[in-house]
């Protein structure tokens, strides 16, 4: 680190675990000593994360916040198929700070508290598997469109194996039929992609796998296969569980694999939302 003209210049390796460690230990403190005496100020944020709302939507319902706001700050953006909200505070003392993030944070559950699933680093399935275990429910995933991509999600959250009990890809209508018991007749009725499907497919996977919820997803990925009353980017996701269930249709329009990560997303948020 070196100071030249009232300015101070530092160069930190590129590798992640290196430059946090000189950061913390070499130059916030360099840079502190350098400050006047009480000028220096602790900046925090921390990020809501929301599901089953637009960034145009939420930024309207906190408006009143926003063309308002000073200290703490409050600053939308959208993520990977959910919407986020940075608050950042800054104090000369980080007890302070954080006092005025939790102040505003109450003042945005007031409003968005139906959509915010989590804070900072918490993903979607981390929140789910948590909220399974502190239940001591289970649960059972049937896939088609997303080819196991849910499952994929949910195990990699530590201590899975507690809640998630088991995922079935069936991609093919005779697996439906075979290994969910979806009726052949719902098939031949609605199509594989449907709202019926979708639920009899959640309650298929729940039912023969003993669990307490079953999750199902049944789409059009794309590049073909779509038509004009069921074009490519097309999902309905299906939950199950305690004698009721809910059905949502969504359509995106992407690539192949956009559109799986997509559904995958909707289908937890669909469950995230069912388990509240």
């Amino acid at each position: 680190m070196s100071e030249s003209s009232g300015c101070a210049i530092a160069a930190m390796p590129g590798v992640p675990r290196e430059l946090k460690v000189m950061m913390e230990q070499e130059i916030k403190p360099r840079i502190l000593k350098m400050m006047p005496p009480g000028e220096h100020k602790i900046l925090l944020s921390r990020v809501l994360r929301l599901v089953g709302i637009g960034e145009s939507a939420m930024e309207q319902l906190i408006m009143p916040l926003i063309e308002n706001q000073s200290n703490p700050t409050i600053a939308p953006y959208a993520g990977n198929y959910e919407v986020r909200l940075r608050l950042t505070a800054s104090e000369h003392e980080e007890s302070a700070a954080i006092q005025l993030l939790n102040n505003l944070e109450q003042q945005v559950r007031d409003i968005l508290g139906s959509y915010i699933y989590g804070v900072d680093d918490e993903s979607l399935e981390t929140v789910i598997i948590n909220e399974l275990l502190r239940k001591g429910q289970t649960l059972a995933v049937a896939e088609s469109c997303t080819g196991g991509l849910i499952s994929h999600r949910l195990t990699n959250v530590p201590g899975a194996s507690a809640a998630f009990m088991q995922g079935a890809v069936t991609y093919d209508n005779s697996a439906k039929i075979a290994r969910l018991g979806v009726p052949e007749q719902i098939i031949a009725e609605h199509g594989a992609v449907s709202a019926e499907t979708a639920t009899a497919m959640a309650m298929g996977v729940a039912k023969t796998s003993g669990c307490d919820y079953g999750l199902a997803s049944t789409g059009i990925a794309g590049p073909g296969g779509g038509s004009s009353a069921k074009p490519v980017g097309l999902v309905y996701v299906a939950v199950y569980g305690q004698g009721r269930t809910a059905v949502n249709e969504r359509r995106y329009a992407s690539s192949r694999i956009s559109n799986k990560e997509a559904f995958a997303q909707t289908a937890l948020a669909a469950l995230w939302q069912f388990l509240r």
